[in-house]
């Protein structure tokens, strides 16, 4: 994986962080967005996989466009408006299409939001798995 973005595994819960805090983790990086892409890939086929978190470095979860990138027509907003048109496919709204496909749940891990990241994230979402596992089976 990029550095741009973290991927690490514990038995079978992926946590993936976006990892450019310096832009608040903007997803209008093209490296940024090609990593999530290929993580998600990733993720889909892995079959140990159970369920993904997804967090940020810093002190945002993601601030979406970056705003530098918009004014100075830079990134996915280069060239003419063809050229922007293209690089937003290409990049965020492949990143919306990959989480959407995402095969097992996948667990927004924002501040200040509905979700909050705790240091043992994976045992709250084993808790969470185990108790959908017994809604489904009955046990």
């Amino acid at each position: 994986m990029s550095e741009k973005l973290l991927y690490e595994q514990g038995d079978h819960v992926v946590t993936i962080t976006f990892n450019m805090p310096e832009t608040r983790n903007a997803l209008t990086d093209m490296d940024l967005c090609a990593a999530i892409v290929d993580a998600m890939h990733r993720i889909n086929t892995d079959q140990s996989v159970r369920c993904a978190i997804v967090t940020g470095a810093g002190k945002a979860f993601s601030s979406g466009g970056n705003l530098k990138h918009m004014q100075e027509k830079t990134s996915i907003f280069g060239g003419d408006a063809v050229d922007a048109k293209d690089g937003y496919r290409n990049g965020i709204q492949r990143v919306a299409k990959a989480m959407w496909e995402c095969e097992v749940p996948l667990i927004a891990a924002a501040y200040q939001g509905a979700c909050y990241q705790t240091k043992d994230h994976e045992e709250a979402v084993a808790s969470l798995l185990e108790k959908r596992e017994a809604e489904f089976t009955g046990r």
